[in-house]
């Protein structure tokens, strides 16, 4: 799976699931402040 694609279905999962960011991240594993910045990354492309 490429990288954008990983990032974006955890975007599209958490914008739906009414947890707050850091709850996510906490809930999946994911590091916070990398999560944070992968949304404009996502966007640009």
């Amino acid at each position: 799976m490429k990288i954008n694609a990983h990032w974006r279905q955890h975007i599209e999962a958490r914008g739906g699931n009414g947890l707050s960011q850091t709850a996510y991240c906490h809930q999946q594993g994911l590091n916070r402040k990398t999560f944070s910045v992968w949304p404009r990354r996502v966007e640009d492309d």
